[in-house]
């Protein structure tokens, strides 16, 4: 499927995790111009971005023009999510090694805390479907684990969703506010990699029941090429959901070990039984997913492999995908 850009940088400066307004007019997205570079054996450069790259929250129009900066510090401020009616802008803030979260207005003003403990960190803000509470995650239960957690917007409260020693991320509650989609290691899949062998946690898609408080996963690997799936959005009718996967092969140079090969944005059903790969015949990597206003695309940002790690922002027609899968 065609992706239409909507930024145009090349090196030195790199953007993740776009997301529309409700409103359907505005994009927020997070965007550094400070890389670390460095030079591979075969002399290419390499730009690095890591999450002290001195981020800032931007806005931009949905065609991509009139770029305004929302922050502006030292501190590192990205990860932006509008609230369901467009009032307000959930971010995260990294200062003195801690990691908050904090809101401000669309056009970036009357910033203020709303998770804020030097002992702790919060991670990737999400807001409930009718804008009381933010969905989170972060390490307040044990500083070597990641579990999920709600804040109320109004008293500040949390209240913590999952539990032990897992890596549970990027939760996102349901349209329908009976479920959280999120991403963990709870499968248990490691993955060999390199010359090495050295083995890796493999992500996955998960569901948790609100009212249950069951988890199960999402998608299962078909056992020839693994996969880390990652960043899933939901539909706005809580049909569909969109995510990004790296896809390992077998690396017959190292029996038994596996190299990646792709990196793509997957469309599939709420129940996780049918997918289409949205970029299979686009040689680029693609990551974090997320919906347009009207449900008909999606926006993501795409490294064309001309720059290493050089992040720009696309968008990509979905209406033929969920005519497929409907």
């Amino acid at each position: 499927m065609q992706v239409v850009p909507l930024t145009f940088d090349g090196p030195g400066a790199a953007n993740e995790f776009p997301q529309a307004s409700p409103d359907g007019r505005f994009i927020v997205f997070q965007r550094s111009e400070k890389p670390t570079i460095s030079t591979s054996l075969s002399g290419k450069t390499i730009y690095t971005f890591k999450e002290d790259s001195d981020w800032d929250v931007y806005r931009m129009r949905i065609d991509g023009s009139e770029r305004v900066r929302l922050t502006d510090s030292p501190k590192v401020e990205d990860e932006p999510t509008y609230s369901p009616d467009g009032s307000m802008i959930a971010y995260r803030v990294v200062r003195n090694g801690s990691s908050d979260l904090f809101l401000m207005d669309p056009d970036g003003g009357n910033k203020r805390p709303l998770v804020a403990d030097p002992n702790t960190e919060e991670k990737t803000p999400a807001f409930s479907p009718d804008g009381r509470r933010v969905i989170f995650y972060g390490n307040r239960a044990a500083t070597a684990d990641w579990n999920l957690f709600t804040v109320d917007v109004a008293s500040r409260k949390v209240q913590q969703l999952t539990s032990g020693l897992h890596q549970d991320k990027h939760p996102q509650i349901t349209p329908d506010g009976g479920e959280v989609i999120f991403h963990s290691d709870r499968s248990g899949v490691q993955v060999p990699l390199g010359a090495r062998g050295k083995r890796t946690d493999t992500m996955t898609i998960f569901s948790l029941s609100l009212d249950s408080g069951q988890i199960r996963p999402l998608l299962v690997d078909d056992g020839e090429n693994l996969q880390d799936s990652r960043h899933s959005f939901v539909s706005h009718d809580g049909r569909f959901i969109v995510y990004h996967a790296q896809t390992f092969g077998k690396d017959r140079q190292h029996p038994g070990t596996y190299r990646r090969l792709r990196e793509d944005i997957y469309l599939m059903t709420r129940d996780g039984r049918r997918r289409i790969n949205l970029t299979e015949h686009d040689p680029r990597l693609f990551k974090h997913p997320s919906w347009s206003a009207d449900g008909r695309g999606i926006f993501c940002v795409f490294d064309d492999k001309a720059h290493v790690n050089v992040w720009n922002v696309g968008y990509i027609d979905v209406t033929s995908a969920l005519q497929q899968l409907n």
